[in-house]
């Protein structure tokens, strides 16, 4: 039964040789263990990028390490609301019900092609709500709604949302606000807090300096 695939570990091993194939595939093995280390290293580095982003919006970044809640805060920080996000999610519920319930009263080839057309049509759905989602998101932080559409086009956006995270978190971009307007975490805003917060400082030592001398001199009397 197997003659064919015996035969190709036979002619395998008689020209590398059992120490040539032993060797190939730790070596194989070696390479898949660091491209997962790579990957599992992007995945950390994006989550705390879009923890900072959490916190320049002025949400806690414990927000963001929460499946589907990330998502719904994500909305809020572009300023369209959360049931985008959880329409798609909650249509899973009902489109399991249904294939299963066909599965159960059709043809093999009918529910095969019913359950491929609920199935395409609810990836577009997905598609379409983080796609929209990414495109309010970008100008919230100075940035294109073109590049948020390009982050978050299903077929690369695995790797592209991450990286639009990091622009975002870890780059000069500042949260504008919904409606472009400057926030307490705006950076300009901030620079203005802290020359508030610096010449009310500078006014308390003054008048301290004046009660002094004033004490000073009612002394000397």
């Amino acid at each position: 039964m197997n003659t064919g695939f015996d035969d190709m570990i036979s002619t395998t091993s008689g020209g590398l040789g059992m120490e040539g194939l032993v060797a190939f595939l730790l070596a194989f093995g070696f390479i898949i263990i660091i491209l997962l280390l790579i990957l599992f290293a992007f995945w950390i580095i994006a989550l705390i990028a879009r923890w900072k982003l959490f916190v320049k919006a002025g949400e806690a970044g414990w927000k963001a390490l929460i499946p589907i809640y990330n998502d719904i805060v994500l909305s809020k920080i572009a300023g369209i609301s959360g049931w985008w996000v959880g329409s798609a999610f909650l249509a899973l519920i009902p489109l399991v019900i249904i294939l299963v319930m066909f599965e159960l009263s059709a043809t093999s080839v009918l529910s095969s092609l019913f359950s491929g057309m609920l199935q395409l049509l609810f990836y577009a759905y997905i598609g379409f709500v983080y796609i929209y989602l990414h495109m309010k998101l970008a100008p919230k932080f100075g940035m294109s709604p073109v590049f948020g559409v390009l982050m978050a086009i299903p077929l690369w956006s695995d790797m592209t949302l991450p990286i639009m995270y990091m622009i975002l978190g870890f780059g000069k971009a500042e949260y504008q606000g919904l409606g472009g307007v400057p926030t307490a975490n705006d950076g300009y805003a901030k620079q203005m807090e802290d020359y508030n917060k610096a010449y009310a400082k500078y006014e308390e030592d003054v008048k301290k300096y004046n009660e002094e001398i004033a004490r000073q001199d009612t002394d000397k009397k």
